[in-house]
């Protein structure tokens, strides 16, 4: 990667809380985010391009993108990573995945009507029963509802999940570039749950 070429754009569509993170890639210090809420999924596709030319970053200095690749919402997961892919082929950069068991390494908890959580509190989560994705391994995922005493992420008080903070811890520690042959999306959240990795 050339010294004009050290900006790395991170995008989250894993949940109506949508990010962009911009860093440098040499030094690690973030550079500008924008976070949004975006519930009508028709919109995402263009609240994606608008948020990112606010970024304050010049995209000929981008060296790299990468993008969460779940498990997420269905629909969220797969504009964003179209997005990404196109974003990423059209600067002619490496395009890096990142699944979302990389933000913490261990088992959590996401809710999976997750348009709904966000609205709500941890202990209301609960009292409605809502059910809860319990990610096992970058690879593997269980309904499940868990009690007050579990660790959930992802449902706080006001939930902001995954945090820029995530993001870019995240990203600092990304693997190699794939393809996007090797692009795999994981599933998980409503309106369609399926467990299932997907070659896009």
């Amino acid at each position: 990667m050339s010294e004009t070429s050290h900006v790395a754009l991170v995008l989250s569509t894993v949940s109506s809380s949508v990010r962009w993170v911009a860093y440098d890639s040499l030094s690690g210090h973030l550079l500008g985010e924008r976070s949004w809420n975006d519930d009508q999924s028709r919109a995402l596709s263009d609240s994606l391009g608008r948020e990112l030319a606010l970024l304050p970053v010049a995209l000929s200095k981008v060296g790299k993108v990468l993008v969460l690749t779940g498990p997420g919402a269905f629909t969220g997961l797969r504009m964003g990573v179209a997005f990404a892919m196109g974003l990423a082929r059209g600067l002619g950069v490496p395009l890096v995945a990142i699944p979302t068991w990389d933000l913490y390494g261990r088992p959590f908890f996401i809710p999976t009507r997750h348009q709904m959580a966000k609205k709500l509190s941890l202990s209301a989560c609960l009292q409605e029963s809502l059910e809860f994705m319990h990610v096992t391994s970058p690879t593997e995922s269980t309904l499940a509802k868990p009690s007050l005493g579990d660790l959930v992420l992802g449902t706080a008080e006001s939930p902001e999940w995954p945090s820029v903070e995530d993001l870019l811890q995240a990203a600092l520690h990304s693997k190699t570039p794939q393809h996007d042959s090797e692009i795999k999306i994981f599933y998980g959240l409503e309106p369609k749950i399926s467990g299932e990795r997907e070659t896009r």
